[in-house]
């Protein structure tokens, strides 16, 4: 079964933070076979391979004071990047008996994306003790790989229902999962800010959490920081998917929530909405609202994924009324 994907990402520094250190990526990973030359018999032969193409989309929050909170973040975006690029066996989801071992590579992930982190570290010592979250969805579809590291989040919406995908990796989801304290009180725990599980940190201890999801058309994925759902309930985050016409009129939606609701935190979305095939064509990735080397003072995005200049869109004007 065929489909079309509509994708796109915002971040939004919030009405509080200095320094926005959310990080995100939306890429399409496409596979050709270009034949320069070959022996006639090949060059009269059916094409030896057509285009196939998969989506990468990640969000990653960083922790760990001045700069050091938005480094941590882009390189592991960066180390994400690279390894889908040069350390993944493409060809391993076409067959579906090939899963696990598709799961065991992707999960891999992770730890690349974690020596990215401490390498860094290694390089400048006064970074030491930064980390990020990490939250990834590798779509081949019908179906999406999750790999998850922190309290950013990912859900799937379906049929005017919200499910969420990840877990948060906090000590007040730990007391909430051991019974010790109530879901609606977790908001306002101050256990609720402790990640025991990210990218970097002191301690470097690193526990993926990986989810496969099933996939069919209609159905949205949507990831984001925690800025956005510590302000904007699941409910809501719902009936903003479901009204909206377009991903981009969703995440600015959802961002401007966020910020009416207080923007105390960086707020970031990202989402892919699998649309049947009498929609148009895949629709390019809208841009982050606020360009990364606008926010950064470590330099400007590297070349690999930042988006063409033209490709910028309007940043999303919040108001603290």
């Amino acid at each position: 079964m065929t489909y079309h994907l509509e994708t796109a990402g915002k971040t939004h520094q919030g009405l509080v933070r200095e320094t926005n250190e959310d990080q995100f990526l939306i890429a399409s990973l496409t596979r050709r076979v270009h034949v320069q030359a070959a022996s006639p018999d090949l060059k009269a032969a059916e094409p030896i391979a057509a285009p196939a193409e998969d989506e990468l989309l990640v969000v990653a929050d960083g922790v760990g004071g001045t700069d050091a909170g938005e480094v941590a973040s882009r390189e592991a975006v960066r180390g994400m990047l690279d390894y889908v690029q040069n350390g993944m066996h493409w060809h391993l989801h076409d067959r579906e008996q090939h899963e696990q071992e598709l799961i065991q590579e992707f999960t891999q992930a992770l730890d690349y994306c974690q020596k990215c982190v401490i390498a860094d570290t290694r390089k400048h010592p006064e970074r030491r003790g930064m980390g990020t979250t990490l939250t990834t969805a590798y779509i081949a579809w019908p179906k999406a790989f999750v790999l998850h590291a922190g309290d950013s989040r990912c859900y799937r919406y379906r049929n005017q229902e919200i499910s969420r995908v990840t877990t948060d990796h906090t000590m007040a989801q730990q007391m909430v999962d051991a019974g010790t304290l109530a879901p609606e009180e977790m908001a306002a725990s101050p256990w609720a800010h402790y990640v025991w599980n990210a990218v970097g940190g002191s301690d470097r201890t690193l526990i993926p959490e990986l989810k496969v999801v099933d996939l069919i058309l209609g159905d949205v994925l949507l990831l984001c920081s925690d800025g956005l759902t510590k302000h904007v309930p699941d409910i809501r985050i719902a009936r903003v998917l479901e009204s909206s016409k377009t991903a981009d009129e969703a995440c600015q939606r959802l961002i401007q929530d966020a910020c009416d609701a207080g923007g105390t935190d960086n707020v970031t979305v990202v989402i892919a909405k699998f649309k049947p095939e009498h929609h148009s064509n895949h629709l390019k990735a809208e841009a982050a609202t606020v360009p990364l080397s606008a926010t950064s003072e470590m330099g400007e995005m590297s070349p690999e994924f930042a988006p063409a200049e033209s490709e910028w869109a309007t940043e999303v004007a919040c108001s603290s009324t």
